[in-house]
């Protein structure tokens, strides 16, 4: 009998014994039921044993590889286990693996006849085919044209090695059903063209001329071989047409989870949809996959093109399929790529016929029905294939290429595995259907919501089960259509989502998915509609959440409002931030009237300043407390006093580093410098390079420059470094230089101009026995000058940055994951423009009705409009930044009268008394304390706050 194109390397790699008992013989079972963990223990078991082998690096090692994973994936399908069982257990000969051979070849070189058609090529190809497969050309051409006289019952006895379609159990009678069903194709028609009457005659003649020779024998049986083909191709196709029909990939089914199999609504609330076309099944896909990893040795693009036509269609059905099938699939991609590592780019190829399905993730519309399926597919099996630590070095690379390509994170890591990458590419496409372009027309908006009904069960199919990480996922995919809101189509489309994947998520007792809800409840950037949504999709369809009625938020609901029902969840719940919030409320009253009075009794503008800082983080602190935020509220307000009395006390001694740090590593210059050694060009340059820096000199810095200015050992070195010292002379490090470098220094008249700099006085002249006493005398007292100086300076701008990063921080307060930074200085104007935009959006999504309640006439556009007059009239940064400061204010005031329209009284007189005090305030900083009192009075307004005392 011939061998088989496996025997030779598995004799080599893995001893006799391994071709003796087909896929147990391979792994090294006995001949009885194996379960998963099983088979795979048995798989890395005969991995490692190649792996130790000295040409473990060979095409023929990983040929034996590829051999081992099929063997895996056939006792992986429990229906192909049991039929290997029944089959080697009952000792089948070498005629039943003869058949099982010649039908292989069958289809081998018909596939190759169909492409290459009677030429020299094709005799060539033929030729490699059978020295492939170890047997001669005479015999490959015997078994073609031999075959046994029922075609029928070879190819069924080929798809018996299959799973069955239905899912049943596997006997005869399923098997002869699965010949008539709509997702099983019959044996094609060239086999009974192939057998009709009359070709025993041909076949004797071409058997005699085969005692001419190898190549006589050849060329006659390419050129039979290929009129019968050509002859059986007419009567083919009325057959393929009745009993294939698979749909192109473009228009794959719709997803069977959605409709009235579940109860979940469909597009248009209809329940009902038209019946899908017939899927091809995990069969048919996996005898594509196996045919183009037969044709790689002879054509490596055909091959690429046939596993290419095979991904599109894993990849568009694999909801479809059971889940042993989805693994034999993927066991059949996997064996692909290990092979296509021996041919150029044949395995780059194969990567990329995969990573082309996530390019949607790149495009600016969404992804369609089939698009996410296919993206989902292709991301796990990207995952699968990256944690093959056998997987060829070129496709290795190529998948990084691809993953980069698409911004894929860590669920793609090395040993992710298909479930988890996959899990990781609906991720990334929940928020890419959040933030793509939204739909044009209601066509479009049927394709979003179907888009988001397989998405859906993309999810489920890979944890049917609800899961931290499913809950996880759906609950980020909520988050993004929540807070990026829309009009139109695009609204439409998410009130569908939100009501369809509500009821997916675990709303129990524990669950992260109360926490998360009580975050989108209180948010003023959550889209309105779509909380409603969500808190009427809990209330009918998700009683674990005990959401009813009273939680759903009205229409005309404002921040305030949900605020309350955030609260309401929490003690309905019984969770901790309800005893907080009560808490909170009291230390915050405590807190604020304290501050309030400090503030009254400021004399100095730095005192004004720090009262400014210490209200700023107190709003910063109610803010967090209506966010729902407490422990971080608490916080802000324990460490208030700190950082007020750490920020008045000025910088720390400038002598130490940090005072003048601009993120520059000092010692690199000094040390690069010190290296030159005495090369008077290079060290010149190095001066000259630091001359050019807009960076303030560190110690070590200043110190080499002094030295060099004043006794330098060379002209140009002196020349240079009395340059940079002209330019830095002003900083304190510098002038301390010269302090530590004057006992040493020669009294030239170019040194005594560079120390009079440095001491900025006159001095005696360099001949004077006083001048070294007064340079040393005029430099102390410049160091003092500049530390006190320095001292006043850092403390104002410290305190003007906390009013800054409150302001920032109160901006963001919605989304704790939406971090804002102004810098390693911040600029107070920055975060008195970020906060105005905060306070003024609030302001305009409030309901006309209710801002005409609003005391003094306020609306957005007056607000807006007061604030740029006052703007056009400050002059400097202190007043541009309070006229932001007042206007941020009034939109404050304007929203919370607008929330509770009982207060409107208590508002307005908040606004008259801030009025008072900025007229009779003395300084500007005392205009900006006065205006943080006043916030401070309008949140204790909003927050209900207990105690008293405005």
């Amino acid at each position: 009998m011939p061998s088989r194109g496996y025997d030779a390397p598995a004799r080599r790699f893995l001893g006799e014994k391994a071709v003796g008992a087909g896929p147990f013989g391979l792994l090294a079972l006995p001949i009885e039921p194996a379960d998963e963990d099983t088979v795979f223990e048995a798989l890395e078991r005969r991995l490692a044993e190649i792996d130790r082998h000295p040409h473990a690096q060979t095409p023929e090692a990983d040929d034996a590889r590829l051999a081992l994973h099929a063997a895996a994936a056939q006792l992986m399908d429990p229906q192909v286990q049991r039929a290997l069982l029944e089959r080697w257990s009952e000792g089948a000969g070498e005629e039943d693996v003869g058949e099982m051979i010649d039908y292989e070849l069958q289809r081998q070189a018909m596939l190759l006849l169909a492409g290459g058609a009677h030429n020299a090529s094709a005799l060539h190809r033929l030729s490699l085919l059978a020295q492939t497969h170890g047997i001669p050309v005479e015999r490959l051409v015997e078994s073609i044209v031999h075959a046994d006289a029922s075609p029928q019952r070879s190819a069924q006895q080929h798809d018996s090695a299959e799973t069955p379609a239905d899912g049943g159990d596997y006997d005869e009678e399923d098997q002869e059903s699965n010949t008539d069903s709509p997702g099983v194709t019959p044996p094609p028609a060239w086999m009974d063209e192939a057998h009709r009457p009359g070709s025993v005659g041909q076949v004797i003649l071409l058997l005699g001329v085969a005692v001419v020779g190898l190549g006589a024998i050849a060329a006659v049986s390419v050129v039979l071989l290929a009129d019968r083909l050509g002859s059986a191709i007419p009567q083919q196709q009325p057959q393929q047409a009745q009993t294939t029909q698979q749909p192109p990939p473009e228009a794959p089914p719709p997803s069977p989870t959605t409709g009235a199999a579940t109860g979940r609504e469909s597009v248009n609330g209809q329940t009902e949809r038209p019946p899908p076309p017939p899927v091809p099944n995990a069969t048919e896909i996996r005898s594509m996959l196996a045919d183009a990893a037969s044709m790689l040795e002879l054509d490596a693009q055909a091959a690429s093109t046939e596993f290419r036509r095979a991904v599109e269609l894993a990849s568009a059905h694999w909801l479809d399929h059971r889940a042993d099938q989805r693994v034999a699939i993927r066991a059949e991609v996997v064996g692909f790529v290990h092979r296509a590592g021996s041919w150029p780019n044949a395995s780059s190829r194969a990567i990329g016929a995969i990573a082309e399905h996530l390019d949607v993730l790149r495009a600016e519309r969404a992804p369609g029905e089939v698009e996410m399926r296919r993206a989902v597919w292709a991301s796990g099996m990207l995952a699968r294939l990256r944690s093959d630590r056998d997987l060829p070095a070129s496709a290795r690379l190529a998948i990084d290429e691809a993953l980069v390509g698409v911004g894929a994170d860590a669920g793609f890591a090395s040993g992710a595995g298909f479930e988890r990458g996959a899990m990781a590419g609906a991720s990334r496409l929940g928020l890419k259907m959040s933030i793509a372009a939204p739909p044009s027309s209601r066509e479009d908006g049927d394709r979003e919501i179907r888009a988001w009904e397989a998405w859906l069960a993309c999810i489920e199919a890979l944890e049917p089960t609800p899961g931290t990480q499913r809950d996880r996922v759906v609950l980020g995919a909520l988050d993004a259509i929540i807070f990026a809101g829309g009009e139109g189509e695009r609204a439409r489309a998410g009130v569908h989502a939100v009501r369809l994947l509500a009821p997916e998520v675990r709303w129990g007792d524990g669950s992260e998915a109360r926490l998360w809800l009580l975050r989108i409840a209180g948010s003023a950037r959550a889209d309105a509609t779509l909380v409603r949504t969500l808190m009427r999709a809990l209330s009918e369809r998700a009683p674990d959440s005990m959401v009813g009625p009273a939680q759903i938020p009205s229409a005309q609901a404002m921040q305030a409002d949900r605020a309350r029902i955030r609260e309401s969840l929490a003690r309905l719940w019984g969770l901790e931030q309800a005893e907080r919030a009560d808490e909170l409320g009291y230390s915050l009253a405590g807190y604020s009237r304290n501050f309030i009075e400090r503030s009254e009794g400021a004399i100095a503008p730095q005192d004004h300043l720090a009262s400014a800082a210490a209200l700023a983080r107190l709003n910063l602190a109610s803010a967090l407390r209506f966010a729902g935020r407490y422990d971080e509220a608490g916080m802000v307000l324990q460490q208030t006093d700190r950082v007020i009395e750490t920020a008045r006390s000025g910088s720390r001694p400038w002598r130490l580093d940090g005072l003048f740090d601009y993120g520059r590593d000092e010692h690199r210059w000094a040390l690069a410098y010190l290296q030159v050694g005495r090369r008077v060009d290079a060290r010149v340059a190095m001066l000259e390079e630091l001359g050019r820096s807009p960076h303030y000199l560190g110690w070590a810095e200043a110190d080499i420059v002094v030295a060099e200015a004043l006794r330098g050992d060379s002209p140009r070195v002196r020349i240079a470094a009395g340059q940079v010292v002209e330019r830095v002379v002003g900083q304190p490090r510098v002038v301390n230089a010269f302090l530590e470098v004057l006992p040493d220094a020669p009294l030239t008249r170019r040194s005594a101009e560079l120390i009079e700099m440095a001491a900025s006085e006159m001095l005696p002249r360099p001949d004077d026995p006083s001048f070294m006493f007064e340079a040393r005398r005029a430099i102390v007292q410049r160091l003092l000058q500049m530390a006190s100086e320095e001292r006043e300076g850092v403390a104002l701008d410290r305190l003007s940055a906390i009013v800054a990063e409150a302001y920032a921080e109160i901006s963001a307060i919605d989304d704790p994951e939406d971090e804002i930074s102004l810098g390693d200085k911040p600029n107070p104007m920055d975060g008195a423009e970020l906060l105005h935009h905060y306070w003024l959006s609030l302001a305009r999504r409030a309901p006309s009705s209710a801002i005409a309640s609003v005391p003094g006439g306020l609306t957005p556009g007056s607000i807006d409009a007061r604030m740029n007059a006052r703007l056009n009239l400050a002059d400097g940064p202190v007043q541009a930044f309070l006229a932001y400061q007042i206007a941020i204010c009034e939109a404050m005031a304007l929203v919370v009268s607008a929330e509770r329209p009982g207060v409107s009284p208590e508002v307005e007189a908040v606004l008259a008394q801030f009025e008072d005090e900025r007229r009779a305030a003395g300084h500007v900083l005392e205009q900006v304390a006065a205006c943080e009192r006043a916030m401070a009075r309008l949140w204790r307004i909003r927050l209900d706050l207990i105690g008293g005392g405005m």
